[in-house]
């Protein structure tokens, strides 16, 4: 079966813009089965054919093909002048059905430029929009498993948002790096930090501004209020500040009931250590003191709290004793007065008296 080498060109300039082969004599001048961008092309200029060689066997004209589409070049890969989708050599005669042919379509970043003779799977030489190439079997470009390179030797992959240059608190994001986790490869950013250091941070924290530094800040945060080993007192200040918070605010805390489920709350300005801290040093917290409030039903503010003695504090369940212990439950148990009256009448916390009701051990002290 003989087979001829055809080419196409603009009418009004003679410029080539195709390069084709057939064993079909009527094919070179047909418009049947041509992609959209030889219509394109057709339609605004026109177009002629001439023969180029004819008699040949498949493979020389496949040969020639491929020879004459290197020299011309490719509009698709933006190095050339030919509308030909694919390198040359048959096209995608390796498909049998002309209805499973990718060549031409889009498939998230990757457009398909030919068919890849792969292996046991039909693979597609896959152009990226980064520039980059690869092969993919059909199966991961219809189901969207592969929609873009992704190489590792990508400064930013195609589907990673470029951070580089940006500031996250105290840290410039400056280049990507590839790290396993499991069987997963993750992009992380390699950071800056405003102290000299690195960081490695994954994208998503950096965007929702869960990490903001290498660590400094919350090692300076700690020195600034003298939170260390050698500062105990501060310590236990410290550790004081994250429980009133934590019964507070979170709904997951053991003891978040009797606290911020019951209408207890930190006053506004409490939320910054400085001004706790400020507050109780002024008013002579130390190692052997501890803070309570005033008004049981009331929260943690500097209106309604005091710095106490640790011992003999009228907020624990130990230092009422067991007989006014007693006759709380029984108040309780009456039902004649509710466990705000309760706390109220004996000048106590509503959580103490809960703690008894419940019949918490009469040690355990409360705030």
């Amino acid at each position: 079966m003989a087979y001829l080498v055809y080419q196409h060109k603009r009418q009004n300039s003679s410029e080539i813009f195709y390069i084709g082969i057939s064993n079909n004599s009527g094919r070179p001048y047909s418009r049947k089965g041509r992609n959209k961008i030889w219509h394109s092309i057709v339609n605004k200029h026109g177009f002629y054919t001439d023969i180029l060689l004819t008699g040949l066997n498949k493979a020389d004209a496949c040969e020639i093909e491929i020879a004459l589409i290197n020299k011309y070049g490719r509009l698709i890969l933006q190095s050339g002048k030919l509308c030909n989708l694919s390198n040359g050599g048959g096209g995608v005669s390796g498909i049998a059905n002309p209805k499973h042919n990718l060549v031409g379509k889009k498939f998230g970043n990757l457009t398909v430029v030919s068919y890849g003779h792969g292996g046991a799977s039909t693979k597609w030489n896959c152009l990226c929009s980064c520039g980059g190439i690869l092969k993919v079997c059909t199966s991961n470009l219809r189901s969207g498993n592969t929609k873009s390179c992704n190489n590792p030797i990508h400064r930013v992959g195609c589907n990673q948002v470029d951070l580089s240059g940006q500031k996250f608190g105290r840290l410039t994001a400056l280049h990507t790096t590839r790290r396993k986790i499991g069987k997963i490869m993750r992009t992380e950013w390699v950071c800056q930090c405003s102290c000299g250091q690195t960081k490695v941070v994954e994208s998503g924290n950096l965007k929702s501004g869960h990490t903001q530094s290498c660590g400094c800040y919350q090692l300076q945060k700690i020195t600034k209020h003298g939170c260390t080993e050698r500062n105990k007192s501060n310590q236990r200040l410290y550790t004081f500040w994250q429980k009133m918070i934590y019964k507070c605010d979170n709904s997951k805390d053991k003891q978040y009931k009797w606290y911020g489920g019951s209408g207890i709350y930190v006053c506004k300005d409490w939320y910054n250590t400085a001004l706790f801290f400020e507050w109780a040093i002024n008013n002579g917290y130390d190692n052997d003191k501890t803070i309570r409030r005033i008004d049981m039903s009331q929260g943690f503010s500097p209106d309604n709290c005091r710095v106490a003695p640790i011992e003999g504090n009228w907020n624990s369940v130990g230092s009422l004793g067991k007989e006014k212990a007693l006759e709380i439950k029984m108040l309780s148990k009456a039902g004649e007065l509710t466990r705000k009256q309760i706390a109220n009448k004996f000048g106590i916390a509503y959580t103490t008296v809960s703690a008894i009701v419940n019949g918490y051990n009469y040690k355990k002290l409360t705030l």
